[in-house]
């Protein structure tokens, strides 16, 4: 974890200190793969109940949202861009070997 994304501003505070996992990346020769923040709207998400009428992520006090798959509405939450992000990569690394 990275640090913690304010549901409110979006801003990514570091409540851990940083450059672990790098670190230990560069010392065990392995490649780092990235920072994924605690985010409360993915909580948000897996939480609810009904996962038919969901929480705009963008916008939390914003009517619900109609979806028929949690995936699609996840997608549109910002950490969902980090794991895309270290899946392609680790598509690319892993295709290549």
């Amino acid at each position: 974890m990275s640090g913690f994304v304010c549901p409110h501003c979006k801003e990514c505070t570091n409540v851990f200190s940083t450059g672990g996992g790098e670190g230990l990346a560069k010392h065990y020769e392995v490649p780092f793969l990235g920072r994924a923040p605690i985010d409360p709207n993915l909580v948000m998400l897996l939480e609810q109940e009904d996962k038919t009428e969901v929480p705009n992520v963008n916008d939390p006090s914003a009517e619900k949202q109609h979806t028929t798959s949690i995936v699609d509405t996840y997608q549109r939450c910002e950490l969902s861009k980090v794991f895309a992000s270290i899946a392609t990569y680790l598509d690319k690394y892993l295709t290549e070997k």
